[in-house]
């Protein structure tokens, strides 16, 4: 992080609550679904969907992923905020790509730094943080 790019670009916000569904998300990443669409754009870095089944453990989304997105931040289109943490996708019986993505909300990420971590929360100086539900 050589010369401080939170400073030039800004930083993201972690939402404490977990969005409701049919919300519209994105995740940023690199991703180009070849085998789904053999002419799309491999340099994509912007994956939009929405929020097919929130849940306090798991936001299933729709947004389109490929093997090497986890990490990805899964933002609200409304808000700005992180709601959660890409973690994983679904896959078929038959190992094929599947209806949904897994992200972890970015609340239980934020209660298990409270009860776990403290100190790293304290780092975050809570201004990265929307505290208003916690």
């Amino acid at each position: 992080c050589n010369g401080s790019p939170g400073k030039k670009f800004g930083f993201l916000t972690l939402e404490s609550e977990v969005p409701k569904m049919g919300s519209l998300v994105y995740m940023i990443h690199h991703n180009c679904d070849y085998l789904k669409n053999p002419g799309c754009d491999y340099t994509k870095k912007i994956s939009y969907g929405k929020v097919v089944r929130p849940d306090h453990d798991l936001i299933y989304n729709s947004t389109d992923s490929l093997l090497g997105s986890s990490g990805a931040p899964l933002i609200s289109v409304y808000s700005g905020k992180v709601v959660g943490i890409h973690h994983a996708g679904k896959v078929t019986r038959n190992n094929q790509r599947g209806p949904y993505n897994l992200a972890i909300p970015s609340g239980k990420i934020i209660q298990d730094l409270r009860e776990n971590e403290p100190e790293i929360l304290e780092l975050l100086n809570l201004s990265y943080v929307d505290t208003t539900s916690i």
